[in-house]
Parts: structure tokens; C-alpha cells; sequence
């Protein structure tokens, strides 16, 4: 088994380098939200692989984005409604999945069998989509004791902070990162920090609607030593920083963003993002 270091030391504030964050893996060499993806994403130096879970009605935790798993498998439905003997037939279809996308031969994984396979190799960002199962995802992710390998995120409403999180039994032991999207605005920074601090966060996921705005948002983060994560994903990105347009200009995009205080770049491109810094430490 591979070891990596503590989640707490990758994300610390002093460590300089932009974390390169692998979204759903290598969704383009595998499907998404796979197990195979996200190895294929660690071996690509990926320092953190992006995943999904939802929670079934009978307790099953696995990795899916949508509230159906229409887009992404052979079955049609609500996440919610997969029964525990159907696990056994649910394959995801190739790549980002869709009608036109083959079905593979490659299970829909749990979450207690992704955790394991990714233990010692990657450290994983969960995206619990929804309210209700964020306890039993860090229940399980304690339980199994990779709190140092898993950074746990859900999107909050800064204008009412949901202190009910804060009573969850992992809540302390593990390491939860709130998500402001999108920014209100005038009061973005303001935002940030009530949640920041409500939640004791060491990193935000962010965006934002100027590069003015970020600027003070930066600069309030980094007197408080919280890193700023920024996606540039194709579907999800700020102003036109994204993963396309960094194709064609890496250094306008990415570069733009890494020196305006981003610490966390969430991206679909994981080894293009890579070799852009590659490049740019050897200048």
C-alpha cells in the first residue's frame, strides 16, 4: 500500500502549491464516479479525486451524482430508490454517461469499497449532495478510519449557517469544507468568513463574479489562513475561466487564478492542469 501524507498537512495554509482536484476522476479514460476513475485520476498525480455519494432509502451509500441514475447507468429511477439486490445488476455507462454511451461491464461502487481503494493511494473530496446523508458519509468515513485521507464538502447557505452539522458525531474529527455558490453580491467576503468561522473550515469552495471581488476575498482568507478552492470546470466555472479556454491559454486561466490567491483548482483536465505547473516550476 502506497502512503500519502495527512489531509491536514496538504491543505495547510503554507503549503504553496495549487492542489490539483480530480472532478468525478478520469471520467474521459473511465466513468465517472468509478472506482477505475479514480485510480486512473491518482495516477495522473491527481492530489485529490472529486466524488459523489447519495444515500438509497434501505442505507446504501454510493457514488452517484444525479437525484436519477438515468444519465449515468442502465437502470431508470430515483437515486433514492435502488434496491440492495439491484447493486448487483446497476453498471455505469462510459465515460460522463448519457442515452448515446455504452453500458460497461463496471459496477456502480459503494462508498465503503471506493474508501478502500482509494486508502493510501489518493485523498478523496466527497461531495454529499444532500443534507440528509452527510451523517452516515462521515460516520463511515471515521468509522474507517480515513480522516486524514478525506476531505468532506456540502453547499451551505451563509445567510443561515446549519448548526445541526456541527452536532454530528465526526463533526471535529473530520474535515468538512462549506460551498458558497453562488456569491451574493457586495457580500461575498462577508459571506466567506461567517462561514469560515461558524464552521471552523480550513478551506472554502468559491466562486466569483470579479477578479476586484476576489481579490479582497483572497485577501481576507489568507489573513485567516483558510485556502480558496475555485472550479474551472466546463459546466461550472467563474466569469470564462475554464477548462476549454485553459486549453487554448493555460497560463490565462489557471495562471490567472493561482496568482490571485486560489489554493485548489477543480478541474476536468487533470493532467493538462499538471503539466501546466510542471512547466511552470521549471521556469
Amino acid at each position: 500500500m502506497n502512503t500519502i501524507r495527512p489531509l491536514a498537512d496538504l491543505i495547510a495554509p503554507e503549503t504553496t502549491k495549487p492542489l490539483v482536484i480530480s472532478h468525478r476522476g478520469a471520467w474521459t479514460k473511465a466513468p465517472e464516479n468509478s472506482i477505475e476513475a479514480m485510480l486512473i485520476a491518482a495516477d495522473m498525480s491527481a492530489d485529490m479525486v472529486e466524488l459523489d455519494v447519495q444515500r438509497t432509502t434501505a442505507g446504501h451509500l454510493y457514488l452517484m451524482h444525479d437525484d436519477t441514475t438515468d444519465r449515468t447507468t442502465n437502470r431508470r429511477g430515483l437515486t433514492t430508490g435502488v434496491e440492495p439486490h439491484e447493486f448487483e445488476t446497476l453498471f455505469l455507462r462510459d465515460g460522463e454517461g448519457g442515452p448515446d454511451a455504452p453500458v460497461t461491464d463496471i459496477a456502480v461502487p459503494s462508498l465503503r469499497d471506493t474508501l478502500e481503494a482509494a486508502r493510501g493511494r489518493v485523498h478523496l473530496n466527497i461531495d454529499t449532495k444532500h443534507r440528509r446523508d452527510l451523517e452516515a458519509v462521515g460516520d463511515l468515513v471515521r468509522d474507517m478510519g480515513m480522516a486524514e485521507q478525506v476531505l468532506i464538502k456540502m453547499t451551505v447557505d451563509p445567510g443561515n449557517p446549519d448548526a445541526s452539522i456541527k452536532d454530528a458525531r465526526w463533526f471535529g474529527d473530520l474535515t468538512f469544507m462549506p460551498v458558497l455558490l453562488p456569491p451574493r453580491p457586495a457580500k461575498a467576503t462577508e459571506d466567506a468568513l461567517t462561514v469560515a468561522r461558524f464552521y471552523d473550515a480550513q478551506m472554502l469552495e468559491v466562486s466569483f463574479l470579479s477578479l476586484e471581488a476576489f481579490d479582497h476575498l483572497s485577501d481576507a482568507m489568507k489573513r485567516e489562513g483558510i485556502r480558496l478552492w475555485v472550479n474551472t470546470l466546463d459546466v461550472e466555472h467563474p466569469l470564462d475561466y475554464s477548462d476549454s479556454a485553459a486549453l487554448t491559454d493555460p497560463d490565462r486561466v489557471w495562471g490567472t487564478l493561482i496568482r490571485h490567491g486560489v489554493g485548489a483548482i477543480q478541474t476536468d483536465q487533470t493532467e493538462a492542469l499538471n503539466d501546466y505547473l510542471s512547466a511552470t516550476r521549471d521556469t
